[in-house]
């Protein structure tokens, strides 16, 4: 019989359709293929089956741009047509659920070749790799909630340095995706498919494989929560027990006497709550575990800290008070002995190196801004507790009369377009609860001083700037007397969304809205090319889309355009990223967009 991992076909059953294979993928399953080229590989496996009808093959580019781009492109898109396969054009694999034609749809394979995030640093650059990084999980997470039961993500991926510094297998784990496999990948299985380069001049060209392989990953409930109680530090002995087991137990004895035991330090300790709970229908599952997802950090209420000592170090559970570790329960002729976890406190200590960090405290102030909508607050996150900065170019660092240093450039714009958003581990930014942190938890970031040193633009600010938002506000050319020493008359007409802060907030976007923003090139000549993470359900246009500095203090002025995708209705706040690069800077500004 032919190989199943080769092009077969398979009889499954007299007065039946043929189901024929090439490599992983049957003419029977459902198949979605994400950031396609030139379309050749959903073109194969359409042709190797006979019919695409079960196919649905997407591109990032619009229809135009890839026949300008690849000159097979036409001919491959009208064969699959032919062949009755549906083709989709403007698709994002970081938002692809929300795609209107495939909100509804549910698929058995979900295939993404080579995934890459852009040309723009060479491949071992820290910062590409996490571009990359951000691309996959992103992909992984939206792929998770448009899988059939039992369906599969396959990523076929370069295994060879720098690129297996993606940890591929991690990002699938954060997402809930149980590995599957690898298999190593040969183009030869898949005649007439030609990878591509996909960017600049060479875009139509080939790139070379190397070692490459197809990790093949699926959704599992059961990873889920297996991940879930590993990460909160839950023995095997509960696990069995949150599934209701209806056998006896005694304790491994490859477990060591702090097993079972759960510390909690400043540091950071997840903790588990355990409840006894007898059931008279059910004998067997008498013990209910819940959770706490909470760290022991600073960030967390101290009523909280207090709440769970309470309940672990003296053992106060709801069925009654534990006396030691060792407890049988006798029920309807059934005998249990089990060891109860239990918790004890370390002594306090400080630790280096912590990991993930920074996140954020629960008691951090939060946005969104209560008084002005179109400016992001807070602007930047910091270490330190109830902290507030400011600085004047009156006086230098010290305040002293000799001391005659003054900064060259807008400090504020310097410090928050070089944050970042990520963590130590490479991963975005945690909020308490261990929740993925937005613009309004951290504003642009957490601060990078030696970066803020050399930021390469600036958003520049000037006391005219902000007399226009004091008029905005509706103070008159009396009350603008107590902040200028000459007389300013209000512009006629004059948008807050245009102030020119480094953030950039947008709201009630109905349809279309533009803004204006000025950035001044405090470093070296360069071109700077823009590149924007869209805010979900947005559209986002940028002109001119890259601007050339040939002097030190020259300013250059450029225009944003929100757009709501069509048949898009914007439901909830949302958030995206806009980044000026000439290869050596990224000068990020957060995207917040807001239905009202």
């Amino acid at each position: 019989m032919a190989d199943k991992q080769a092009v077969k076909q398979v009889d499954i059953g007299k007065g039946k359709d043929e189901e024929k294979w090439v490599k992983h993928y049957s003419s029977k399953h459902q198949i979605l293929l994400v950031g396609e080229g030139d379309f050749s590989f959903s073109w194969c496996l359409a042709r190797s089956f006979g019919s695409g009808s079960k196919i649905v093959a997407s591109s990032l580019d619009s229809y135009d741009d890839v026949i300008q781009k690849y000159k097979n492109a036409k001919s491959n898109l009208e064969s699959l047509k032919e062949l009755g396969a549906s083709t989709l054009h403007g698709v994002d694999a970081t938002k692809m659920k929300h795609h209107l034609p495939l909100r509804m749809q549910k698929f058995d394979r979900i295939i993404f070749n080579f995934p890459h995030a852009g040309f723009y640093l060479k491949e071992d650059n820290n910062i590409m790799i996490d571009m990359h990084k951000e691309l996959v999980e992103n992909f992984f997470e939206n792929a998770n909630d448009m899988l059939q039961a039992n369906g599969e993500i396959h990523v076929t991926h370069k295994t060879s340095p720098p690129f297996c510094h993606w940890n591929i297998l991690e990002l699938a784990r954060r997402n809930y995706l149980g590995f599957i496999g690898r298999d190593d990948f040969k183009i030869e299985d898949y005649p007439g498919y030609r990878n591509k380069r996909g960017e600049g001049d060479r875009c139509d060209m080939h790139f070379p494989l190397g070692e490459c392989g197809t990790f093949k990953f699926t959704s599992s409930h059961t990873l889920k929560r297996s991940q879930r109680l590993q990460d909160d530090r839950l023995t095997p002995l509960a696990v069995d027990f949150m599934e209701g087991a209806s056998h006896s137990f005694s304790r491994p004895t490859h477990w060591s006497n702090s097993v079972n035991e759960v510390p909690m330090s400043e540091c950071g300790r997840h903790m588990a709550r355990f409840q006894e709970v007898f059931m008279h229908e059910n004998p067997y599952k008498f013990l209910e575990l819940q959770r706490i997802n909470q760290p022991f950090s600073n960030g967390d209420s101290l009523s909280q800290h207090r709440e769970i000592v309470r309940r672990y170090v003296w053992g106060e559970f709801q069925a009654g008070k534990v006396q030691g570790k060792k407890k049988v329960i006798e029920k309807k002729a059934k005998k249990f002995t089990f060891y109860l976890p239990w918790a004890y406190i370390t002594n306090v200590k400080t630790e280096l190196g912590t990991k993930p960090a920074p996140s954020m405290a629960s008691f951090s102030s939060r946005g969104p801004n209560i008084l002005e909508g179109s400016i992001l607050k807070p602007d930047i996150t910091a270490p330190g507790v109830r902290v507030i900065a400011a600085f004047t170019l009156a006086t230098g660092p010290t305040g002293e009369d000799y001391d005659k240093r003054r900064t060259a450039f807008n400090t504020e714009s310097a410090i928050m377009t070089t944050a970042t958003t990520r963590d130590n581990n490479g991963d975005p930014i945690l909020d308490s609860p261990n929740t993925r942190a937005t613009p309004f938890a951290y504003g642009a970031g957490h601060v990078q001083p030696n970066r803020a040193a050399d930021p390469g633009l600036v958003y520049d600010l000037t006391v005219n700037d902000f007399l226009n938002y004091l008029c905005s506000r509706g103070y008159t050319a009396k009350d603008l007397k107590l902040f200028t020493d000459k007389p300013y008359n209000c512009p006629e007409s004059f948008s807050l969304t245009d102030f020119n802060y480094p953030s950039i907030s947008v709201v009630n976007l109905n349809d279309t809205i533009t803004i204006t923003r000025r950035v001044k090139n405090v470093g070296y000549p360069g071109k700077y090319y823009i590149h924007v993470g869209e805010p979900t359900g947005v559209l986002v246009s940028v002109e001119p889309d890259n601007l050339e500095f040939k002097k030190l203090g020259e300013e250059k002025t450029f225009k944003l355009t929100f757009k709501l995708a069509p048949k898009w209705k914007l439901s909830c706040d949302v958030f995206g990223i806009l980044t000026w690069s000439d290869g050596k800077h990224f000068v990020r500004s957060p995207l917040v967009v807001r239905p009202y």
